[in-house]
């Protein structure tokens, strides 16, 4: 079990790696965890078990690429939470998307790209 800061780490970290593994060297990422954002900015890595993630992280975007990270609003973000609750319905482990999961997706990432933003419902 890991924090939720964590298992985002983890996914920034391999997202970066596939990116990296399939040639792409012009990289645009949002990401909608501002304490992310932050940690990757500050000059030392943070002294918490977050710690060899975020040197790993640093590396792969010291590359020769360029990678352009920045914080997203949830509610602009719709494509990204389609994809967390599609993950309910595959199997547990790592899988790489190579293309859409559903024509549905294309219309979410039209509303992102133009910043069209969708209220979420939260239930506790």
């Amino acid at each position: 079990m890991c924090s939720v800061l964590s298992a985002e780490l983890w996914g920034m970290l391999h997202g970066l790696r596939i990116a990296w593994d399939h040639g792409f060297r012009r990289l645009q990422v949002g990401v909608d965890n501002k304490s992310i954002v932050h940690i990757l900015d500050r000059a030392h890595p943070p002294a918490n078990e977050n710690a060899i993630l975020v040197k790993a992280i640093r590396e792969l975007l010291a590359r020769d690429w360029i990678v352009r990270m920045e914080h997203v609003y949830r509610e602009v973000n719709c494509a990204a939470d389609f994809l967390v609750f599609y993950t309910l319905t595959i199997p547990i482990g790592l899988h790489v998307l190579l293309s859409s999961p559903d024509l549905i997706i294309f219309g979410l990432l039209y509303n992102d790209a133009y910043g069209i933003a969708h209220s979420r419902l939260v239930l506790h």
